[in-house]
């Protein structure tokens, strides 16, 4: 049986280069997901029910997806990858959870293994001001926004996001091997990082190596504003805990990337 991967993301963790330039390139691997979602429908179909449906409904539509998963998995290629990020955070405006993705995600690929990329909390809200800026949903100035997003509930804000320890712990409970990788990484020493990937997905490193060296970095992070100093401390504050329960679970190296694992 071929190995079934399912890379959930995280958004602005380079995502969409890695989707491009090396799951839909490599010829050892069979994609499900984005980029090929949008040119096929049983792919649409999946990816919009589990993300989308509310409950009652999904139950209705749920044997129509398992009868979908052996024409998805019919692709050639040694290991199968399904990738989309919002299967870890969920969509914008949708009414389904994190965690009701991730049972679904379980019982129609229960032998799959999860991976995911972190990104350091402080470095990651910067990324999420300026592609909401781009989007035109804010216009305040980044200090503005950050001190508002800080005040709110954490799941108004979508800081519950960056608790990564708890992501782990969720799908940790669902499957049997879960892979975190690091952004920072992928940012500083992209041969490393892809390397490492490579081995995770089974595929010849070399190949994935060339592959994505080749490609085009796609929505590169341009944001120049920075941390107002007292509101970067409450964010290593808040968060201190998490990458450090993290390390922990993971044996990452979270402080050599600039992670806050407090005292």
């Amino acid at each position: 049986m071929r190995p079934l991967i399912v890379h959930i993301g995280l958004p602005k963790t380079g995502t969409t280069s890695l989707q491009r330039e090396l799951f839909v390139r490599h010829p050892q691997l069979a994609l499900i997901g984005k980029p090929l979602n949008r040119l096929h429908a049983g792919m649409q179909r999946l990816f919009s029910a589990m993300l989308r449906l509310e409950p009652w409904e999904y139950r209705r539509v749920e044997p129509e997806l398992v009868a979908l998963i052996p024409e998805l998995l019919d692709r050639p290629g040694d290991t199968v990858l399904i990738s989309e990020e919002e299967l870890a955070t969920g969509t914008l405006g949708a009414r389904v959870d994190r965690l009701t993705i991730a049972r679904r995600l379980s019982r129609l690929f229960p032998a799959a293994e999860i991976v995911f990329t972190i990104r350091e909390q402080g470095d990651a809200m910067r990324s999420m001001y300026g592609e909401l800026c781009r989007l035109g949903a804010v216009d305040a100035p980044f200090p503005r926004w950050a001190a508002h997003t800080l005040a709110l509930p954490e799941t108004a804000a979508g800081l519950h996001l960056f608790r990564y320890d708890e992501l782990l712990e969720l799908y940790g409970e669902l499957f049997e091997r879960v892979h975190v990788t690091v952004y920072e990484e992928l940012r500083e020493h992209p041969e490393v990082f892809i390397r490492g990937l490579s081995d995770i997905l089974r595929v010849d490193a070399d190949e994935a190596w060339r592959l994505f060296e080749q490609g085009v970095t796609h929505n590169p992070s341009r944001t120049a504003e920075f941390w107002p100093e007292r509101h970067l401390s409450a964010v290593h504050d808040r968060f201190a805990a998490s990458n450090h329960r993290l390390a922990a679970a993971t044996g990452l190296d979270l402080c050599a990337h600039g992670y806050s694992l407090g005292a």
